[in-house]
């Protein structure tokens, strides 16, 4: 009998071994600048750090390669940075200086591999890990250029149906807007790009697929500021976080429009939203931030719907953003005609989980997204999406999801909005336009006369 429970230990041991190793040889994929790289030997994991073809990486990031076959050393030069690297070597060297490797080069399949992430730095690119995916997203500037002395980059992760952003500024600091349904991929993402500590934690609102992974998220890491509309909920997620939060003696900033975020100048981060004191939706008690470096813009809306958008557009606040992270996953009740007009952003964002429930996102909002000449990136066809700012330019991990001029012409309406009870009918742009249950969208003018609508005396179509 204890023969034959050693047996089955022992079996079941080298049947997880297996099943580990089958884990541990997955091929992570590798993105430069947009593009998928393809290589003759796939790329592996050692001890937790990527190695890749030499030859492939270094011509890709544009520098030039010389091997040295009787010390077994790859010497790469690009612009006024050189390294070299040596096979079972754990030190390598930027400029003759060495630096200390967790991981050496070595051959794989007879091909020399090299540590992606300290290769990519070493010659002055930007480097992030998805660990969902399996991603690891590769930035490099153009030859004869450096870095951005400063950045703001947003990673919009990709937790399914729900919100979680990391945005990592040059200064140091981090923050994160919202947790998703769980903890857990969020944790593992914000580990695997070596964030400790969360600066400024951002609660939109207390709905659970923005605060189900607070609670795990702020047990995880160091908190400075908290930021959340004054709103409460009864749900267990809700009290689950509260406990969180008190358990650190953590305080609570109000979220509302005026309210300024902690983060170093250049940096600039404002709420534009809440603007009421109370809503009869939760929805749209949603904290909604403006992040600013220099001439680029983001702006994250949470689940901010029609009316909240409504205040916005009446407000003193300057709503133009280069990049959005659109409301609500896409949901037709967000997202209108017109306040996608004052934001008038080149790029927009779109958090979803593939084949939801919902419909999301709306085919109507993606037709005003293309109307207005938006580039689209949705997380349920593409994965994270990491949106970085020179203070300048930005650049998107990835090519558009839909690309406005792709696209067949519309059959989603958008020329004039009726409404059911006046019968009045409006510009899309029009600050009169009714709730989206009692629109009706109309082709032309003669159609809305046609039907027995008036032109609306505001913005007169």
């Amino acid at each position: 009998m204890f023969k034959k429970k050693n047996l089955t230990f022992v079996l079941a041991i080298l049947i997880l071994g297996i099943f580990v190793g089958a884990v541990q040889a997955a091929s992570p994929t590798v993105v430069l600048n947009g593009q998928q790289l393809t290589f003759d030997v796939p790329p592996v994991i050692d001890d937790g750090r990527t190695l890749v073809p030499l030859r492939t990486i270094f011509e890709s990031l544009g520098a030039d390669v010389n091997w040295d076959v009787s010390t077994s050393t790859v010497t790469a030069k690009r612009d006024n940075t050189t390294i070299s690297l040596q096979i079972g070597n754990a030190t390598a060297y930027k400029n003759g200086s060495g630096i200390k490797l967790d991981v050496p080069a070595k051959l794989v399949e007879n091909r020399t591999m090299v540590p992606l992430r300290f290769v990519s730095e070493a010659l002055g690119c930007s480097v992030s890990w998805n660990p969902t995916n399996y991603i690891v997203e590769i930035t490099s500037y153009t030859s004869g250029s450096a870095p951005p002395v400063g950045y703001m980059k947003a990673s919009i992760i990709d937790v399914g149906q729900a919100d979680s952003i990391l945005i990592q500024l040059s200064s140091g600091e981090n923050i994160l807007i919202d947790a998703g349904k769980d903890g857990t991929p969020v944790i593992r993402y914000l580990q695997a790009n070596k964030v400790s500590r969360i600066d400024d934690l951002i609660i939109t609102h207390p709905h659970a697929d923005h605060i189900g992974g607070m609670d795990d998220v702020i047990r995880a890491f160091d908190i400075g500021q908290v930021y959340m509309p004054q709103i409460t909920n009864t749900t267990d997620e809700y009290n689950e976080m509260i406990s969180a939060i008190n358990a650190k003696g953590l305080k609570i900033t109000p979220a509302r429009a005026g309210v300024s975020i902690d983060v170093d100048s250049p940096f600039k981060g404002v709420f534009l939203a809440p603007i009421s004191a109370s809503y009869d939706d939760l929805n749209n008690y949603s904290a909604v931030l403006k992040l600013t470096y220099g001439q680029d813009s983001f702006l994250f809306t949470g689940d901010a719907e029609e009316y909240s958008e409504l205040e916005m557009q009446n407000s003193k606040y300057d709503l133009q953003a280069d990049l959005i992270k659109i409301g609500h996953h896409g949901s037709t009740s967000s997202s209108t005609y017109s306040f996608l007009k004052a934001v008038n952003p080149e790029y927009a964002v779109i958090s979803v989980g593939a084949d939801n429930d919902y419909g999301h996102p709306s085919d109507r909002v993606i037709s005003r997204l293309n109307s207005i000449g938006t580039k689209i990136y949705r997380t349920d066809e593409q994965g994270t999406i990491i949106a970085t700012s020179d203070g300048t330019n930005i650049t998107i991990n990835t090519a558009p999801s839909i690309a406005p001029d792709q696209q067949a012409p519309s059959t989603s309406p958008e020329k004039y909005i009726g409404n059911k009870n006046s019968k009045k009918f409006h510009l899309p742009s029009c600050q009169s336009l009714p709730a989206e249950y009692n629109r009706v969208y109309l082709n032309s003018r003669e159609e809305a006369i046609s039907k027995g609508y008036e032109p609306c005396g505001n913005c007169k179509p």
